[in-house]
């Protein structure tokens, strides 16, 4: 995410943290049975409609990845490879990539106290977990196989559909904070996008690292920043630093007798 973003986090209060549904995912090839109308239940010979239950879902990605180039050039769409480590432009766009743990973003969701829509007690679930990565047979095998779990009034065994994707994307390593609302929630809530106000982002960031191209004077800009943020919680500052991507090689060419 870009800084000036991630520093909206901690200047305004209960700033909120974005989820989206499966319907804006990249890979259309995932989630596909939640764009059927309706399932055929054997036992009772009847069709039950599905058409809205993608709605019910919410999601954030994650990724376990430390270092990863890739990454990096998507967000911030860099160019000058040959130039990686030269940057005297102090006035460009500062990307980071921060750090947290299960249960600290668990935490954030659940304790979040804003009600999502107004006069309704609104049911939420939460899940997190990593995407498996497989060929299209296998996903559609295990949709074929498992049609029962589209039922699960529990959800848990819905969200397996949504922790799966094709093997293309394989270099993402994502895991998935995902948000389940009640059926009420989705006749008065139509925006694909939501927010979850969080009430101390101190808490919920254990680290922060910057782009592989971002300035010394950048750097610390960023770092001030975080000082007199901490100084003003009376915490210990966040722990910042710059990704070592494009670090020069330590070691030493050796020495050929010939």
């Amino acid at each position: 995410m870009k800084w000036e973003y991630l520093q909206q986090f901690y200047s305004e209060p209960r700033h909120e943290w974005v989820l989206v549904r499966p319907c804006l995912w990249q890979d259309k090839f995932e989630h596909f049975i939640f764009k059927c109308d309706r399932v055929h239940s054997k036992q009772m010979n009847i069709d039950i409609g599905i058409s809205n239950l993608a709605d019910q879902y919410y999601a954030q990605c994650w990724t376990i990845i430390e270092e990863s180039s890739l990454q990096w050039q998507v967000n911030k769409h860099h160019s000058n490879s040959c130039h990686d480590n030269i940057n005297d432009d102090n006035n460009g766009e500062i990307w980071v990539k921060v750090r947290s743990t299960p249960r600290k973003l668990l935490k954030a969701m659940f304790y979040s106290s804003d009600n999502l829509v107004e006069n309704t007690i609104n049911i939420m679930t939460y899940f997190i977990g990593k995407v498996e990565y497989l060929d299209s047979k296998a996903i559609e095998t295990f949709t074929i196989t498992n049609p029962n779990q589209i039922m699960d009034q529990r959800g848990l065994q819905q969200v397996l559909f949504l922790l799966q994707k094709r093997r293309p994307y394989q270099q993402e390593h994502e895991v998935r904070l995902i948000m389940q609302v009640d059926s009420e929630f989705c006749s008065k809530y139509q925006s694909n996008k939501i927010g979850r106000k969080i009430d101390n982002w101190y808490d919920l960031i254990d680290e922060i690292v910057l782009d592989p191209w971002v300035t010394q004077k950048q750097e610390s800009t960023v770092k001030s920043y975080l000082s007199l943020l901490a100084q003003q919680q009376n915490r210990t500052p966040i722990y910042c630093w710059k990704s070592h991507l494009n670090d020069h090689p330590q070691y030493l060419v050796p020495t050929l007798d010939i």
